[in-house]
């Protein structure tokens, strides 16, 4: 089975004032941090992983923040939703 899943990188780091601000979408905090800090995805950066490689430790995103991940690797990598052209 060759089917990969794609990732983002989170950090902590607040990233406002970087050159590349508009790549990093704020996610809130969540049970991914362990001091409960803001955390930032880097939208710019997929990583493909093996499904069986991923640590499972019961932390989500809300879905609106999952869609506003979504939507700027979307812009950014120019994808589109199933469907639309």
């Amino acid at each position: 089975d060759d089917q990969l899943l794609a990732g983002v990188q989170l950090s902590s780091k607040d990233h406002s004032d970087r050159r590349d601000a508009h790549e990093w979408v704020e996610v809130g905090r969540g049970g991914w941090d362990r001091e409960n800090r803001v955390s930032y995805a880097d939208a710019s950066r997929l990583l493909r992983l093996q499904p069986r490689s991923v640590r499972r430790e019961g932390a989500a995103l809300p879905e609106d923040r999952f869609t506003q991940v979504l939507a700027r690797v979307r812009r950014l990598h120019g994808w589109q939703q199933e469907g639309q052209q």
